[in-house]
Formats: structure tokens, sequence, C-alpha cells
């Protein structure tokens, strides 16, 4: 059987390195894709230490056709297979709201939300044709049609709520929520 092999995005640093260094120690194929190249490199040569088999490139996730093709290398370059993929790429904005400029803030809007809707929307053929899997778990799934009632809760009109849900309870009393993205085999919380 080929190695498995997984595409993270945002994996030059952070929590996407330490995802892509535990997915190569157990034995994937990484794809780790960024806009930091040297970090990008540092990461390659810690994975070719490690015995393991990494794709590194530029990736800006704002950028859908940039995501398409680099989804299309890594699948290509790894015998036309994509067994996960993780939408890790994000930034974070720390201050007070009326101090920080507003660019910066959509800057904040299209790497944090656009970055994630192209990940889970790549115009890839593997993505495209990868049947999609059911995850096991212990607990009992079922389809949750409650809303929570908050002024901060978006309106049913969402992009999230037209997309399928599944709720599990997590043993405290609430829920949790997740849905398949339906090109792939990757997962939104």
């Amino acid at each position: 059987m080929p190695n498995r092999t997984v595409f993270i995005t945002g994996a030059a640093a952070g929590i996407g390195r330490a995802t892509a260094l535990t997915f190569a120690k157990n034995g994937y194929t990484v794809g780790g894709y960024d806009i930091d190249e040297v970090g990008l490199k540092s990461l390659a040569d810690e994975i070719d230490q490690l015995a393991g088999t990494a794709h590194t490139g530029h990736l800006d996730v704002t950028d859908s056709d940039e995501m398409a093709q680099r989804v299309g290398e890594f699948a290509k370059a790894a015998g036309g297979r994509l067994d996960v993929m993780i939408n890790n790429a994000g930034i974070l904005l720390a201050g007070r709201f009326e101090d920080i400029d507003v660019a910066r803030h959509l800057t904040e809007v299209d790497i944090n939300a656009k970055g994630v809707v192209n990940g889970c929307t790549p115009r890839s053929p593997t993505c495209a044709t990868r049947p999609t899997r059911s995850s096991s778990t212990s607990r009992p799934r079922r389809r949750s049609t409650a809303r929570p009632s908050s002024p901060t809760t978006a309106p049913p009109s969402s992009s999230s709520a037209a997309s399928p849900r599944r709720s599990t309870s997590n043993g405290t009393g609430t829920a949790s929520v997740s849905s398949r993205c339906g090109r792939c085999t990757c997962r939104r919380r």
C-alpha cells in the first residue's frame, strides 16, 4: 500500500509545522505549504532527517487558483493520493479593535475565512473523484436541527447553515458539529 498523504496549509511554523512533523513521524508523505518559504525549507530538512517525504511550496491561501494548483501538484507528486487535508493557515491580530488598521482586519478575514473556503473547494481531480469516507467513532451520530439563539449567531441563510452537518455529544452536555466539504476527506469544524 502506498504511503498515506497529508496536505497542510500554514505549515512553516507553529501548529502547522508541529502537525506536519507529527504526520511525517507516522509515515505520511507531507505536503507543507505556506507563504514563508524559509520556514518551509527548514521543515523539509527536518522531515528529511526523520527519513520522511516532504513536498513543500509557496501558497497564498487567499488565492483560489493557486490553492487548486498546489493541491493538484501535490496529488500528482504523491502518486495521485490526497488522504488528509488540513486547512491550518491563519493569523491572529492582537490589540484593541479600533487601534488596528482596517486593511489588517480585512487581511485577517481573507486568510482565516477565504483560506478555509479555498481549501475546501480545490478544483483538483483528486479531490473531486476521491470517494468520501466516514470516520469511525464510538459515539452515536445524529442530525441536529437545533440552532443556538444569540445575537452573535449567523442567520440561517449563512453558508454554514446550508452545509451538511453532523452533531455528536462530547460528554459535557454540549454538541460538537462537523461536516465534510463534499469534495475530499477534509473536515470542517
